[in-house]
């Protein structure tokens, strides 16, 4: 799988997730990136451990696609899987409730603007907050 206008990342981490729970990847969904049979949604986010300027690596939320997985888990089941990459090889990887990530931008401070075309509201998470 390779969509266009896509960071490589992504591919190898929604790849990866695919294959590691046995899902279904969706690139027509616009809020979640797989799904299991049993209808649970995933949202997989990548990141590289380390950015070519030493900056560890972040994963981008988006506040509107993380509301509809915490919807999506209260109705059912929804999970994020973080995976963390290095030179397009994955190192580590945790599956994540959407609540748990809740809590951890409130406490962070919550949704920064982007300055990205998309619009809304993002939070960028280090690869720390997690590993």
């Amino acid at each position: 799988m390779n969509r266009q206008g896509r960071h490589p990342n992504a591919d190898t981490a929604e790849n990866f997730a695919a294959a590691q729970y046995d899902l279904t990847l969706t690139p027509e969904a616009d809020w979640y990136d797989a799904i299991a049979d049993n209808g649970t949604k995933y949202e997989v986010k990548g990141a590289e451990k380390e950015k070519r300027s030493g900056r560890q690596g972040r994963f981008r939320i988006w506040e509107d696609n993380h509301h509809s997985l915490s919807v999506s888990n209260g109705q059912a089941n929804a999970w994020y899987v973080f995976v963390v990459i290095e030179n397009g090889t994955v190192l580590d990887h945790r599956r994540t409730q959407p609540q748990t990530i809740t809590r951890i931008i409130n406490y962070r401070g919550g949704w920064n603007l982007s300055g990205h075309a998309r619009g809304g509201r993002q939070h960028k998470l280090p690869i720390s907050e997690l590993f």
